[in-house]
């Protein structure tokens, strides 16, 4: 049997062994942390999910860095819509942990810049223009048009405008689209626009080039009756540089402290195995 502050083993009721501590200056981090590495299974776990929820929460926000990181990179990208954070959590023991971090759009209207250009349109209320691809329906608030080799309204990247009658096609030189979304050309009406709003909470995924596909019920989708749509105009981007930038600066700040802490734990981990193999 040890005596005084004397390190040695005892036998509790239960025949498992627990350790006498040393010395009372020798009680570093590294000790007291093999002495809970020793602790019931119950406690071990507790710890464990514990370490297990800062690297989760210094992956959530390594996340949040990228996205602000996408906002800045599309500051000047015409129908840009800004992605925001949202972290979710859950209660563990007294502290609450950071265990998801998932995007959301703010689809807040952007400035409405002159191009004089006839076929660019930007959207001055609610709603997405509909598109018809290879890959089906795809929604834009990126207004910049132009005519296909057979005289069909287009995007860039060849994705048909759709109206309420389908595909628009512009025979004529006089090409006009009023604020209601009406399309005419040489004064004759040829169609109007659709655009489109889609529920609260809705499911929207950016695909790139300004496009958005929606994962729903198509059965909630509404035609946007009194749009306010201006021609020779783009819609900017609706990401502020200078509250991007400052909180790129700050989730950097944060993603650095969780880098500490992890570091901290790994260094008292090897020195709890460097003490355990000693005792």
């Amino acid at each position: 049997a040890a005596e005084g502050g004397k390190k040695g083993r005892h036998r509790d009721l239960r025949g498992k062994f627990f350790l006498v501590p040393r010395e009372r200056g020798e009680e570093g981090p590294a000790f007291l942390l093999a002495c809970n590495l020793l602790k019931p299974p119950q406690e071990a776990q507790m710890k464990t999910e514990f370490a297990s929820g800062i690297v989760t929460a210094a992956l959530a926000i390594e996340k949040k860095m990228r996205i602000i990181a996408d906002n800045v990179a599309n500051i000047n990208t015409p129908g840009y819509k800004k992605e925001i954070a949202v972290f979710s959590s859950r209660p563990f023991a007294q502290a609450t942990l950071l265990v998801e971090m998932k995007g959301e759009l703010d689809l807040r209207q952007g400035p409405l810049q002159s191009t004089g250009n006839p076929f660019d349109m930007a959207i001055g209320s609610e709603g997405f223009f509909v598109l018809q691809g290879p890959e089906g329906i795809r929604y834009t608030r990126k207004g910049s048009f132009r005519l296909d080799p057979e005289g069909y309204l287009v995007t860039a990247d060849g994705h048909y405008v759709m109206g309420r009658n389908g595909r628009i096609m512009v025979e004529g030189k006089a090409f006009v689209v009023n604020e209601q979304g009406d399309v005419l050309v040489d004064g004759e009406p040829v169609d109007t626009l659709r655009i489109v709003s889609f529920p609260k909470g809705a499911s929207l995924l950016r695909e790139g080039h300004g496009l958005f596909r929606y994962e729903g019920d198509e059965g909630l989708i509404e035609e946007v009756e009194a749009p306010m749509v201006k021609q020779g105009f783009l819609e900017g981007s609706n990401v502020e540089g200078v509250e991007e930038m400052v909180e790129l600066i700050e989730t950097s700040r944060l993603f650095e402290a969780y880098q500490k802490v992890l570091q901290t734990m790994d260094e008292m981990a090897d020195e709890a195995i460097r003490t355990i193999a000693r005792i």
